[in-house]
């Protein structure tokens, strides 16, 4: 590359360096509460970027994020930023782009930990980053002037425009000196501040101080309850006043439950009845019921309640957490004990509505119905999402104002991200009171599943199919069977609530509980019902909302769902259930007295507070009772009435024997037997055994029907036709021994069942019918072989490493293995001599050999046969071999081996001194194989030098001559008439002459 075009591409590479780390982040703000407003009317985060060259710059590709571990996170469209110009981004987590409202998929938080904001290039290159500071509401942080190096505090922010007016920092909140909390007696507190050249004002009745507040000069005494806020003015004209502190001190008072205490300038009078002042700053303050000091928050304040605010002194309040108030970005805590959820942005602080005591039912009212009905239903895991709730004394800017039953809110995206992983963007969430309300989403697709459901035939199961997927019939079931038992009279036309996230996976459509307080004859009748006592007939409002349209049509699509006969089988089941479990009386009215047991004590103070009296308060308890016993008494008249079904009928369902197993009868799961229980006839009852660890099903009995498909199947049905006893019988898994055993040793490994044992043999004990897996592994130098098992067949097979069989009884399993020998050469030299020389020969495989020493290559794992023969004079001694073991012996003057290495054998003969006449003369074997290998295949007689000639003749056992040779060396090759003769015993003649002796005969068999 020449110098010019090098120059030209590092000034190219500099140009866009430059072009882009132009652009800086400018200004941003976290508490834009109510200041600026975006395409959907709400009042997000939002950051600012200023171009400070003088020449446009394209931003397509680049990215935003608050996390500088993931600089991509959100990739800027296409956006054009003019010389010395400004773009916003709205943080509020939508990620979508409305013309030039740009929503990044984050959110900004400044109060629980350093975020930072991050501008970054294509590839992810960090350009621009700030770290998060505190501001106060409505403020903004930004360079002190468009692209200055500083960065200070904007009390309006400047988006779009040029940043001015900074200040450089707010005061340090004041410090007091005694921790919030209860007292028994009066507190003096100390308040101080480090910073030069301020003035702490203070506040004792719940008021933000302003700079008109009192002037800080010495210790505050505290009395009485009391919440004492403190905020610190700078004389310094750039330095802004502090945050406040906010402590409450509960003098000489004390409760059993927890307390909240909310404060504000505004609050006190929003709780009394000015709803105009919806979203005020409050400040809460929680103790736990030991008066502890748990947690404080800034946030919003609005009023709960829409009968109960206009009719009712006692006033709810909705709260909201807002980071935008720079104290906190949620609750940080666990409010409500059937939860697991510990971080809240939405709590309500709720009355007791319409029920609230005394209220406008004083007579009727008992604080606590719509509390006591969702607990109810979440104790019952209804299918419905109901509010927590937990019992609060509360009090509001340091003055008591009684008993609230504190709730998680459910209209929340918190609650739904929480429980269903479904965010904002995700949810449809709709509800009807007195009309209906979009609360995120949209409705067309519940007009969809409306229509759907009311246009087609649902007895036609894949309509039915398509319908649960998607509305979750349980819900229907359970929003069905909880408002009809409760006799809710402020329902559907008003009151109702559902939802369904479409984040996948999805979550259908489904029903929550929403102020249930015209409930058990309250005194109210918004929804027509012919009595809202408890005689009333569950299916009464059945037809009131038939032809009411999509948002009010939740009865007619249960209607509609209750044509297909597994959703009429589930609903009746469902209900048969509850009312032998949380809706029996037994239960329902001891969970009443548990959440009365709590309230008793406090209710004295908040009586105090609003009015009425305890005896009256107690006969209100008692009505409710009666009323929820007297349903109880009823109700099961009228699901007969209602629903075409026959029973109740009692049921009791046994184990046998105990503690073998358990059952399942409908949907209800049981666990204490015998269990007794009531169920409707009609309808099919699905009924599911299932053992306890070592135990098997074995078969259901019955005295009064017939279960389908069979009894000895572990999941049946049947229609109950009168009462019954059911037994699910168990038999026990009886435990077996199995071995495990290697061979050779330290061969390798078997694993039985993923376990490997640290040595062998090893023993287990494992369940009757249980599957073992085997696996063999083999250690260097060896080979799997096969698996050996004396009781138990092996699947596929048992020269496979891997195999499994079910335990049916005790066994020794044996993994073998085989060591894996070096590649044998396919010759080996084979050496044969004699000693002394000339003493005698050797027959090799037949073959005399002539010269001594003789040497020859044979293939590996030859049968070498070896056959002494020696001279006159000589007679055999022995053999001598290096590598190989010779049988039968090394004395034998014929022997054999099989060669497989290199080796030398020799035979050793020995002068005779035994008499002429009484040497051996020939050598005849008493076997040989005429099989055509080339071993040993022919029956001969080996003459020493002394024969002159001679005839061997070869007889069958019944005398038959077959073979005859008067040619030496003499032979025969197990043939008769040019046939193979039968394999058996023959005897053999040798006639012979000798030099010395004369004629000579032997006789003897071969075989």
């Amino acid at each position: 590359m020449n110098k010019s075009l090098r120059a030209l591409v590092f000034l190219m590479f500099w140009a866009s360096t430059s072009l882009y780390s132009q652009v800086v982040i400018n200004e941003y703000s976290c508490a834009n509460y109510n200041s600026f407003t975006d395409n959907f009317n709400d009042s997000p985060d939002w950051i600012e970027l200023y171009n400070t060259g003088g020449a446009a710059v394209n931003l397509t590709g680049f990215h935003l994020s608050d996390r500088v571990n993931n600089p991509t996170k959100w990739v800027i469209p296409n956006i054009n930023i003019p010389a010395n110009g400004y773009v916003r981004f709205w943080a509020s987590g939508r990620d979508v782009v409305v013309g030039t409202n740009y929503h990044t998929n984050f959110k900004l938080t400044q109060s629980e930990g350093p975020e930072t904001i991050v501008f970054a290039d294509a590839s992810g290159a960090i350009i621009d980053s700030v770290t998060i500071k505190k501001h106060q509401q409505g403020h903004s942080r930004g360079r002190t002037s468009d692209g200055a190096a500083t960065w200070s505090i904007f009390t309006t922010g400047t988006p779009n425009a040029a940043n001015n007016n900074p200040y450089s920092d707010y005061a340090t909140k004041p410090t007091l000196s005694v921790p919030p909390g209860f007292y028994g007696g009066p507190q003096n507190v100390t308040i101080t501040s480090p910073d030069p050249n301020i003035t702490i004002r203070y506040t004792t009745n719940g008021d933000e101080p302003t700079a008109g507040s009192t002037a800080y000069s010495g210790p505050v005494n505290i009395a009485t309850t009391t919440v004492l806020k403190a905020r610190a003015f700078s004389s310094t004209a750039s330095i802004l006043p502090s945050f406040q502190e906010t402590n409450t001190y509960f003098i000489n008072v004390a409760h059993t439950i927890p307390v909240v205490s909310i404060s504000s300038t505004q609050v006190d009078n929003l709780i009394l009845g000015n709803a105009g002042l919806d979203g005020c700053f409050t400040y809460l303050e929680y103790f736990d019921k030991n008066g502890n000091f748990i947690e404080e928050v800034g946030g919003s304040a609005d009023h709960h309640g829409n009968d109960s605010w206009a009719g009712s002194a006692h006033k709810g309040i909705d709260y909201v957490v807002r980071d935008e108030m720079g104290y906190a970005d949620e609750i940080d805590v666990p409010l409500f004990k059937v939860t697991p959820r510990s971080k809240y942005k939405r709590i309500i602080l709720k009355t007791g509505a319409s029920d609230g005591y005394p209220g406008y039912h004083p007579n009727r009212a008992c604080h606590l119905r719509d509390a006591y009905i969702q607990s109810l239903s979440q104790r019952a895991h209804m299918d419905l999402d109901s509010r927590s709730f937990e019992w609060v004394q509360l009090f509001v800017n340091g003055q008591y104002w009684g008993l609230y039953d504190m709730r998680e809110k459910v209209m929340d995206p918190d609650y739904t991200d929480f429980y269903y992983n479904q965010e904002e963007k995700d949810l449809d969430f709709l509800s009807f009171w007195g009309g209906l309300q979009v609360r995120y989403g949209s409705a067309a697709p519940w007009n969809n599943t409306y229509n759907f459901i009311m246009n087609n035939d649902m007895t036609v199961p894949a309509n039915y199919a398509q319908a649960a997927d998607m509305i979750s019939v349980t819900s229907v079931i359970d929003y069905y069977i909880l408002n009809t038992f409760a006799v809710n009279s402020d329902w559907i036309n008003w009151n109702s609530m559902w939802w369904q996230g479409n984040k996948a996976p999805k979550t259908k459509w489904r029903y929550t509980n929403w102020d249930m307080d015209n409930t058990f004859d309250l005194g109210e009748n918004f929804s027509g019902w012919q009595t809202t006592g408890f005689n009333s007939s569950p299916c009464d409002l059945d037809d009131n909302f038939a032809n009411s349209g999509p948002n009010m049509g939740h009865l007619a699509i249960f209607n509609k769902l209750k044509t297909n006969p597994d959703f009429k089988d589930l609903f009746v089941n469902r209900y048969s259930e509850l009312l032998n479990s949380y809706l029996n009386c037994t239960f329902a009215l001891a969970f009443l007295d548990s959440i009365v047991a709590v309230m008793t004590p406090e209710m004295p103070a908040h009586i105090q507070r609003w009015g009425g009296n305890m005896p009256q308060w107690q006969n209100n308890i008692q009505y409710m009772k009666n009323q929820i016993q007297g349903r109880c008494n009823v109700v099961n008249q009228g699901i007969v009435d209602c629903y075409d079904v026959d029973g109740p009928f009692t049921v009791q369902v046994l184990v046998d024997p105990p503690g073998s197993g358990n059952v399942k009868f409908g949907n209800q799961q049981l666990s204490a037997y015998p269990w007794n229980g009531t169920y409707f006839g009609g309808v099919n009852i699905p009924m599911e055994a299932t053992p306890q660890p070592t135990w098997n099903f074995w078969y259901w009995e019955l005295k009064n029907h017939t279960v389908l498909p069979d009894t000895v199947t572990d999941i049946v049905s049947f229609a109950l036709a009168t009462s019954d006893t059911i037994i699910a019988h168990f038999k026990q898994d009886l435990p077996f021994d199995l071995t495990v055993r290697v061979n050779p040793p330290l061969s390798g490994n078997a694993s039985i069942s993923g376990f490997t044992p640290p040595a062998y043999p090893w023993t287990g004990s494992y369940i009757d019918q249980t599957l073992i897996n085997l696996n063999a592994t083999p250690f260097a130098g060896y080979l799997f072989d096969h698996w050996e098992l004396a009781h138990h067949t092996v699947n596929p097979n048992d020269t496979v490493q891997a195999v499994n069989f079910t335990v049916s009884q005790q066994d020794t399993i044996i993994a073998h293995f085989v060591k894996i020998e070096p590649p044998a050469p396919s010759k080996f030299s084979l050496t044969v001599d004699v000693s002394p020389v000339n003493a005698g020969k050797v027959n090799l495989n037949t073959n005399l050999i002539g010269f001594y020493p003789f040497t020859t290559q044979l293939d590996s794992n030859t049968q070498v046969n070896l056959t002494a023969v020696p001279d006159v004079d000589y007679v055999f001694a022995y053999w001598s071999i290096k590598h190989h073991v010779l049988n039968p012996d090394t004395i034998s003057s014929f022997v054999n081996f099989n060669l497989n290495q290199n080796d030398t054998v020799v035979a050793y003969f020995v002068v005779n001194t035994v008499p002429a006449e009484e040497v051996p003369i020939l050598y005849i074997p008493n076997s040989f194989t005429p099989d055509g290998d080339m071993v040993n295949d022919i029956f001969k007689a080996f003459p020493n030098q002394s024969v002159l000639d001679g005839e061997l003749m070869i007889f069958s056992r019944w005398g038959e001559l077959i073979y005859k040779s008067a040619e030496m060396p003499f032979g025969w090759d197990g043939k008769y008439g040019n046939k193979d003769c039968e394999q058996g015993v023959y005897n053999y003649v040798l006639n012979y002459n000798t030099v010395s002796s004369g004629r000579k005969t032997l006789t003897g068999s071969v075989l």
